[in-house]
Order: C-alpha cells, then structure tokens, then sequence
C-alpha cells in the first residue's frame, strides 16, 4: 500500500489528508510505505505528503513487510496496527516530522519501532 507525494518539473501532486482504515494485507512481503520524497531534488521546498492516518491495519503472519514511514513529510498517525509476522516493524526514517504511533501490536506484544518517532 504505498502513499507517495510527487513532485516533477511539470506536475506537482501532493499527498495531503490521506486517511487509510481497516486494510489487511496478506502474503509475501507487501508493506505499507508512507512517503514524502518522492521526487527531484529541489522541485519542490517543503513537505508533499502530511496529514496522513493509518489505522487498524492489519499485516497477516504470512506476510513478512512492515511499515515504513520515510522522507519529508508531517503529521503522520499509525495507530492501533497489527503485524502477525516475526520480522514485521515500524521503521521511521530521520527528516520525517510529527509521527505518531499509538497501540500498534505484533503477534509477541508491541510491534518493534525503529527510528525517530513518538510513541506514548
């Protein structure tokens, strides 16, 4: 499930308020990508993807992606996700502003979180 802002020389297409309820991805390798940085460099200053809400999906245990929230971008809300299978994680990349990930489980607890985001 990918959720990309693009920029190019000729179209700009943001990503903004973007809200993704109750999906479940089954197996292989099938992630959930939020992404702010899809484009060339200096078409555009700023964030492209914001204001984006992932809730209660759900990554089966024949299913080995995970979540990955990455690139310039802003309020971003993962919250009462799941992931059943070992390797699954939440990966946050540094630049990314204002993520939130709130009661997200795996089959063994709370799901692993990498990187730099708030987790209450």
């Amino acid at each position: 499930m990918l959720n990309y802002g693009l920029a190019s020389p000729q179209a700009l297409l943001p990503n903004f308020n973007v809200q993704c309820f109750d999906n479940e991805l089954a197996e292989g390798q099938c992630s959930i990508d939020v992404n702010g940085s899809v484009r060339p460099a200096g078409s555009l200053v700023g964030q492209i993807t914001q204001n984006v809400i992932h809730r209660r999906e759900r990554l089966t245990e024949d299913n080995s992606g995970g979540f990955v929230i990455q690139g310039a971008l802003r309020e971003v809300i993962v919250e009462g996700c799941s992931a059943a299978h070992p390797d699954s994680n939440i990966r946050v990349e540094r630049g990314c502003s204002g993520v939130l990930l709130r009661h997200c489980r795996s089959a063994a607890g709370e799901l692993r979180c990498e990187g730099a985001a708030q987790v209450p």
